[in-house]
């Protein structure tokens, strides 16, 4: 069994992965999974599909949210 199958595998831990699925996702960013669905079918959040698999990067979420704060700091004045 490779190390990523294993249960107790230290990469089960969201922070110390490369690939998250919609789950993880939703967790990282301590929202729900409908709201990671939405934001995929609008095409808001980075992603990429692996036949019907739904997978991110966390270096790309990381940096889509930091983009967004900003963007979002910047409208507020």
């Amino acid at each position: 069994m490779s190390p990523l199958a294993t249960p107790n595998s230290t990469f089960n831990n969201v922070d110390d992965r490369d690939v998250l699925d919609v789950p993880q996702v939703a967790q990282l960013l301590g929202v729900g999974r409908n709201t990671i669905y939405t934001l995929v079918a609008k095409n808001q959040i980075p992603h990429r599909r692996l036949g019907k698999a739904i997978r991110f990067s966390r270096t790309g979420v990381m940096s889509w949210l930091a983009s967004w704060s900003s963007r979002d700091a910047e409208e507020r004045h």
